[in-house]
């Protein structure tokens, strides 16, 4: 991800990385290499937990969500948080949360490669209606199948 808006930098000023990040959750790796990447101006570390009306705030502020984590592993409660806020998630096609998410819910990223997911990421601010409509869908899918 982080090397995603490495690319992404170079070609648009307009973009924020936003990572929520517990100590021992790689937190001293990812600072060592937003640095690295000079992307310190385009990323906020959150490190503490959010909860509430501050979380609601943050989905809210979002074009997009993506948990690094579920590419790896399965099922994911903050996948379902993001979609019930309207937020279309980015998940990549095996992940575990791939069967939650489709084309009409969310993006799909075919290969872990951070150049699509920049190119992806591009299109999403580039495309806001679509991905508006993507994120309503994700509301009233949770809404409908979730609880």
């Amino acid at each position: 991800m982080l090397r995603a808006f490495k690319i992404i930098s170079s070609k648009r000023n307009d973009i924020m990385l936003v990572i929520s990040s517990r100590w021992g959750d790689y937190y001293l790796e990812t600072i060592k290499l937003i640095r690295e990447l000079n992307l310190g101006s385009i990323v906020r570390i959150i490190s503490e937990p959010v909860f509430g009306n501050e979380l609601r705030a943050l989905y809210k502020s979002a074009s997009a969500f993506m948990n690094v984590y579920q590419i790896y592993s399965g099922y994911s409660t903050a996948l379902l948080e993001a979609m019930a806020s309207g937020i279309p998630p980015i998940i990549y096609e095996h992940s575990g949360n791939r069967y939650v998410v489709d084309e009409s819910t969310g993006f799909i990223l075919r290969k872990l490669d951070p150049n699509e997911l920049a190119d992806l990421l591009v299109y999403i601010v580039e495309n806001e209606d679509e991905a508006k409509k993507k994120g309503k869908n994700a509301q009233f899918k949770v809404s409908k199948f979730y609880d």
